[in-house]
């Protein structure tokens, strides 16, 4: 049996490394779940927002974009749905490596990377079960693209912010290299 010794406040630093390393296990767990979960609730703000913003820019004014029965056309000519769908593309795979990045204990660059891997493989599986299911209508438009370039886009910025904050500085890089 492993001798505990007293730290200053009395306790026992084995326990504590124990209830660390459990708790720390614990994190790693809840980091993909947490994210998924972060990603969803984030699409509600997201909707709302789009939806205000819609009706604003629907009532007339000068400078609204108009159909040729005259009625106001907000977001610059563009659909909302094919709005909302960019911005859920690109919010939806940030949320989800910014805040599993967050949940996780340790290694936060390499869990980033992790995580876009993952959402990468995610939207490939998902996308191909799509078009092999014939389930969905899956065309192959100019939104569609626009759609999965936006979710790379995400990725890569996700990416990049966790390099930034968690990457390794250029004292590290050079004196490994």
């Amino acid at each position: 049996m492993p001798e505990e010794k007293d730290d200053r406040n009395g306790r026992a630093t084995t326990t504590m490394r124990e209830r660390n390393s459990f708790v720390s296990g614990l994190r790693w767990l809840a980091a993909v779940p947490g994210g998924l979960v972060a990603a969803i609730l984030a699409m509600f703000p997201a909707h709302w927002l789009l939806m205000l913003l819609y009706y604003l820019k629907s009532l007339p004014s000068d400078d609204a974009f108009m159909t040729k029965d005259g009625r106001p056309v907000p977001f610059f000519g563009i659909p909302f749905e094919t709005m909302e769908r960019c911005v859920m593309a690109t919010l939806i795979p940030i949320v989800f490596i910014f805040v599993g990045t967050w949940i996780a204990p340790a290694r936060k660059w390499t869990t980033a990377v992790v995580f876009g891997v993952l959402w990468i493989l995610l939207m490939t599986v998902v996308i191909t079960w799509a078009v092999s299911t014939d389930r969905f209508v899956w065309e192959f438009t100019f939104t569609t693209f626009l759609v999965l370039g936006l979710n790379v886009a995400g990725v890569i910025y996700a990416l990049r912010t966790a390099f930034s904050e968690h990457g390794p500085s250029a004292s590290e890089a050079t004196s490994a290299g």
